[in-house]
């Protein structure tokens, strides 16, 4: 019963969060220049769109870590070439089409069962990853909203953005720091018949923490190198963009489309012009998101005929 309730409450509480924006972003598009926007497109340097379509790239390529790192925790010997082959494929597919982790754990579990693994292993492994992808935003929401300069806040209705967001980044130092305990107390092996222990060993923990923080982290220059003039400094900008993104992951749309771009628009509004932050958004959901997708559609493609022609299982599991 109560998990139903709850379940109620937390698409209860999406709706809300996707009323709220849409009809935020209809108004503002209600009122745009299309014509501005398009000037607003023109106006980015090349060099900057080249820029971060390099760092699009590195971010998919980091992004593969992911997998890998859970590959080695769980002590699967697969060889890396399968690993960036199905986790990159899974990732931008994901990130376009799926809702939260669906199409991203469809496809690993897809992949994961072709190659031998049980579903009791694949569930492990889903449960591991999952930890990976979310460590990363509580270690940059401790750094940047715990030490976030006093006299910073945002207008958020009836409470002091800065109040908020020190008390979101003791609540994500604490995550933190119970991780690097449980780390340090649980036993080294990992699995123990159909029991997994997800907290990894430290020197692992620690290269998790690294290569999340490094996604998001990149995810965020993205957008920030597509913004014009950059009239506002990077890390002012960053307590912006984690709210846009933990809202947007939490709305489980894919891509956060329209959440976090509402977000961004509804906070940036106030140091740039709508035309050219709508812009921005464009080329970003174009490099980012659109230009990766056909790329990923094409990879999905040659890893199911990669599946179909080629021995595709694990090699061993390590005791």
């Amino acid at each position: 019963m109560k998990k139903h309730i709850l379940k109620a409450v937390n698409i209860l509480i999406i709706l809300v969060i996707l009323y709220l924006t849409f009809t935020f972003l209809a108004k503002i598009f209600h009122s745009l220049s299309w014509e501005e926007v398009k000037s607003a497109v023109l106006l980015i340097d090349s060099k900057m769109i080249t820029l971060v379509a390099i760092l699009t790239a590195l971010n998919y390529f980091i992004v593969t870590f992911y997998d890998l790192i859970t590959v080695k925790q769980i002590k699967l010997k697969i060889p890396y070439k399968k690993v960036f082959l199905y986790s990159l494929t899974s990732f931008i597919l994901n990130n376009n089409l799926g809702f939260g982790a669906i199409m991203g754990g469809a496809l690993r579990f897809r992949y994961l069962t072709k190659i031998g693994m049980s579903p009791i292993l694949i569930t492990n492994y889903m449960i591991l990853f999952s930890w990976i992808y979310w460590l990363g935003l509580i270690a940059l929401s401790f750094v940047v909203f715990l030490f976030i300069e006093p006299g910073y806040s945002l207008s958020l209705p009836f409470i002091h953005f800065t109040i908020q967001a020190k008390l979101l980044g003791l609540v994500a130092l604490i995550i933190v720091l119970i991780f690097f305990i449980l780390s340090f107390l649980k036993q080294k092996k990992i699995i123990s018949g159909a029991i997994l222990y997800p907290i990894a060993k430290p020197k692992i923990l620690l290269l998790q923490f690294t290569i999340s923080t490094l996604d998001w982290l990149l995810l965020g220059l993205i957008f920030y190198f597509l913004l014009p003039n950059h009239s506002i400094g990077f890390f002012k900008y960053l307590p912006i963009y984690l709210v846009s993104q933990i809202t947007a992951v939490s709305s489980h749309v894919p891509g956060g489309t329209g959440v976090f771009d509402g977000i961004m628009i509804f906070y940036l509004k106030n140091y740039y012009e709508v035309n050219a932050l709508v812009g921005s958004l464009f080329i970003f959901r174009l490099v980012y998101f659109l230009i990766p997708l056909a790329f990923g559609i094409l990879l999905f493609f040659f890893n199911e005929f990669y599946l179909s022609k080629n021995n595709y299982r694990i090699i061993s599991i390590e005791k």
